[in-house]
């Protein structure tokens, strides 16, 4: 089994992180956890993208408040490749209707439901900073959680 393979099965937990890869974990760390990213992006705010395509994973890096040249996972991307989970479920077997009525029922919090660009639709859960992207048909394409 690869390291990045185990990140299949990972847990989503919001405001922690994602299985092992903690939120506050510098690049050095995270790549002893899962190995070299399969892609890189770079931003001019000094923000880094680590892709793990096969794992269908994205990892945000942001420079630390302690030190600017050490870079933290501040944030985490997951796809349908990736068979994570959420209290226990897979969310990307449910559709968004339900999952907006488990997370409400679960969180006791009401989400927001946005449309961009007429492309998508996004449930926002603000107090645990997730966020969940359908296609027009109500399909979840990708979960985005950040501290």
């Amino acid at each position: 089994m690869t390291k990045q393979s185990k990140m299949r099965d990972w847990e989503i937990v919001p405001l922690v992180g994602l299985g092992s890869l903690t939120f506050g974990l510098q690049k050095a760390e995270l790549e002893q956890i899962v190995g070299p990213a399969e892609g890189r992006q770079e931003y001019e705010d000094g923000v880094v993208h680590l892709r793990y395509w096969a794992s269908g994973v994205t990892l945000f890096l942001a420079p630390s408040d302690e030190a600017e040249d050490k870079l933290v996972l501040d944030g985490i991307e997951v796809d349908s490749k990736c068979s994570c989970h959420l209290l226990g479920v897979r969310p990307f077997d449910l559709d968004q209707e339900s999952i907006a009525t488990w997370l409400q029922s679960e969180w006791k919090i009401a989400p927001q439901l946005k449309t961009d660009f007429g492309e998508w639709r996004r449930l926002e859960f603000g107090p645990k900073m997730m966020m969940f992207y359908f296609d027009l048909g109500g399909n979840l394409t990708e979960i985005n959680w950040w501290v």
